[in-house]
């Protein structure tokens, strides 16, 4: 791996004009323990790319499990089961190796030459390898945590890179409250493994409030066809997944339901408590004495009115603007009924998770 490391230093160096001298001669990192060599050997390692700089690696080695994490200012808070650790030789150039990772691009071409050009030497005249800081600084900072306990959310990439990045979310692009972030972080690693991390990411990592609601909003859509294919089974027994069926209903037939009576069902099973905060949230209002609208449907229907407002661009559909304050407490709602609509539906209506 060090010939590897080594070789990309030297052609980024000569690729901006600065070349090294004896750039075939044997250069390695020095050894920092025998387990960490052997760590490098051995660790089974995976990676998950979030952006060009965000990026996770997952090293797994004589039942150890170590997240090495590319791109993230300092945590806050560090997730649940996970505690800080130094990064070493074999951690960082399994990363840098099993996922291309490239010198900093503000590093120069003088800047290599300085820390890896001459060949040190210890007492005794003989080579034993480059210390380690100097090298490492030519690449992106990374940041190590290892494994104390054994969560389930650990064994997804994404939920642990989801984590991180809400646990260090006080320079993210939106105003998000404490109370924000204890809800995202509270579902992402405690919340049903079948809700579509990835849209709760990327709402995380968006630059519009608006966007962060359309991803939750997202996660409740996937679950509109649950109430009534999960009731069509009662009497129509399938061996199918809930889920494939319901694909292959709507692909076979045509039919899928309607987005606003779908998503005023599923509130409807939600507890009354969840639905009366999600109203507040909302400013619903109570129903005139001669409607008959529940809370749940009210609520359905300004949700859904919100949806159309940010997703249809038509003179005929305003805009709903609001401000930091309203856009974290319906942030918090959405999030307690995706919680809690995947932790009702979430087994029954999806395949099993892969081991």
């Amino acid at each position: 791996m060090s010939n590897v490391i080594f070789g990309r230093l030297i052609a980024f160096a000569d690729a901006l004009g600065v070349p090294i001298n004896d750039p075939t001669t044997t250069r390695f990192l020095a050894r920092h323990s025998d387990e960490d060599a052997d760590l490098m050997a051995k660790a089974k390692v995976t990676f998950y790319d979030v952006t060009r700089k965000i990026r996770l690696f997952r090293l797994v080695h004589n039942e150890c499990v170590y997240f090495c994490v590319f791109g993230l200012p300092k945590l806050e808070e560090l997730p649940t089961g996970l505690d800080e650790h130094p990064l070493t030789p074999g951690i960082l150039q399994s990363c840098i190796v099993e996922g291309d990772i490239q010198p900093r691009r503000t590093v120069s071409g003088y800047d290599i030459k300085d820390a890896i050009e001459i060949v040190p030497l210890n007492d005794e005249g003989r080579y034993v390898g480059h210390d380690f800081a100097p090298v490492a600084a030519l690449f992106p900072p990374a940041a190590v945590f290892k494994a104390s306990t054994n969560e389930d959310f650990h064994s997804s990439n994404l939920r642990v890179i989801s984590a991180l990045i809400a646990q260090s979310y006080e320079d993210g692009p939106l105003e998000l409250g404490e109370q924000n972030i204890r809800s995202l972080v509270g579902i992402i690693e405690g919340g049903s493994p079948h809700i579509p991390f990835e849209n709760l990411l990327q709402g995380m990592l968006s630059i519009y409030w608006s966007s962060l609601f359309l991803e939750l909003y997202r996660c409740i859509e996937q679950l509109y066809a649950a109430p009534r294919i999960i009731k069509l089974c009662e009497h129509w027994p399938s061996k199918l997944p809930i889920h494939d069926l319901a694909r292959q209903i709507e692909k076979s037939l045509g039919w899928r339901p309607k987005e606003d009576e779908a998503l005023a069902g599923l509130l409807a099973e939600c507890d009354t408590s969840t639905v009366e905060a999600a109203c507040s949230a909302f400013n619903v209002l109570e129903a005139d004495e001669d409607q008959k609208s529940t809370p749940s449907e009210r609520l359905a229907k300004t949700i859904y009115k919100l949806r159309n407002s940010i997703v249809h661009f038509r003179p005929a559909t305003k805009v709903e603007k609001k401000g930091d304050a309203e856009w974290r407490v319906i942030t918090d709602a959405m999030i307690n009924l995706v919680d809690e609509l995947y932790a009702k539906h979430g087994e029954r209506f999806f395949p099993p998770l892969a081991a």
